[in-house]
């Protein structure tokens, strides 16, 4: 009985990293977003706290921002500003969605990766060389997605990523099966899309910014679903996330993002409208191209962000800063070892 308790024990620490257990809600409700939010916890309410008292005491290195996970609104628009110089793009994004706060770091994914290699998983490199409190960095896409599914799995919600055969995605070690992944439309961890990163680098509220040199150039949508915002206001595309002067400004950009230096810790730089840390500098992330299809019609992925590293490859690191490449050929995009990601979720309303 004791051993069983121990294991339970640890078990509900390991679900406090990946599930994203902040207070008593389990999420954190972004601001000036104009609707009501229904929180959604992954585990029964009345563990909550318990769980993050077992997290933070069994856990070093992970901090309470590590495991934050922010709810974004659906944002259904007519119109939705992309590209540096703010053109604008026709898209028909919808539905509500779940992001961290910080990169995934390299604690929490030590923590994952050792619980993965001994429950069937397969990974490209048994052990990968991390700074805890950095974001983890110079991982394959294919470890990145069975690792995902690993802390899907071992936290009791459901892997999104799956073989045409319907088969959780754990080898990721077959270029095959990577080049075959479909994305299902379950409860568990996956990448954020393209388009749900740029809506939460640019996002700004229903409420027109107040610092004129961001008013003066914020841009206004219409969002169509009728229940939902009248206008949204987004971020100009050259400037990064959370900042109001463009990154022409170098004191306005530090501000808010990690640049021209090696990589920091996560969440060392002012937070975006949305509460969330780094979407713009520190480092690339990985994104999928759709909601169902994790890389293009030409299997290159997209990275997101814009690295902190002066010559890597990118000038500013803006709120529409991407690239894309081949994760398997590296085609394109020689500077994988500076690509990151964080966690993302599929909201599921009981």
């Amino acid at each position: 009985m004791k051993n069983e308790t121990s294991n339970n024990m640890k078990r509900m620490a390991i679900a406090a990293v990946c599930v994203g257990m902040i207070g008593s809600g389990g999420l954190v409700q972004a601001k000036n977003t104009g609707i009501p939010v229904k929180y959604v916890n992954p585990v029964n309410p009345v563990n909550v706290t318990k769980l993050n008292e077992i997290q933070i005491a069994t856990t070093k290195n992970i901090t309470p921002a590590m495991k934050q996970m922010i709810r974004v609104p659906a944002s259904q628009v007519e119109k939705l500003p992309v590209g540096k110089q703010n053109k604008i793009e026709k898209t028909n994004f919808s539905g509500d969605f779940l992001i961290a706060k910080a990169e995934v770091t390299g604690a929490l994914w030590t923590r994952v990766h050792e619980w993965a290699m001994k429950n069937k998983y397969k990974f490209n490199k048994e052990k990968y060389t991390v700074e805890m409190n950095l974001p983890v960095i110079g991982i394959s896409l294919p470890d990145v997605v069975a690792w995902l599914n690993a802390c899907s799995e071992m936290t009791g919600l459901r892997p999104v990523y799956r073989l045409p055969s319907g088969e959780i995605y754990r080898d990721a070690t077959k270029k095959q099966d990577f080049e075959s992944l479909k994305i299902e439309k379950y409860d568990g961890y996956s990448l954020p899309t393209t388009m749900q990163s740029e809506i939460v680098s640019r996002w700004i509220g229903v409420e027109k910014p107040s610092e004129k040199t961001l008013a003066d150039r914020a841009i206004p949508t219409m969002n169509l679903k009728k229940d939902r915002l009248k206008k949204l206001w987004w971020t100009p595309g050259d400037y990064s996330s959370g900042a109001t002067k463009s990154v022409l400004n170098k004191l306005e950009t530090e501000r808010v993002s990690v640049i021209d230096q090696a990589p920091k810790a996560v969440c060392t730089k002012a937070v975006n409208a949305l509460g969330i840390c780094d979407m713009s500098g520190n480092v690339w992330e990985f994104t999928a191209n759709d909601p169902e299809k994790l890389l293009d019609k030409n299997k290159n992925a997209v990275v997101r962000g814009g690295i902190s590293i002066a010559d890597s490859g990118t000038t500013d690191p803006t709120s529409t800063s991407r690239m894309v490449f081949n994760p398997l050929t590296k085609k394109f995009f020689p500077y994988e070892p500076g690509i990151g990601f964080r966690i993302a979720r599929n909201v599921v309303v009981p």
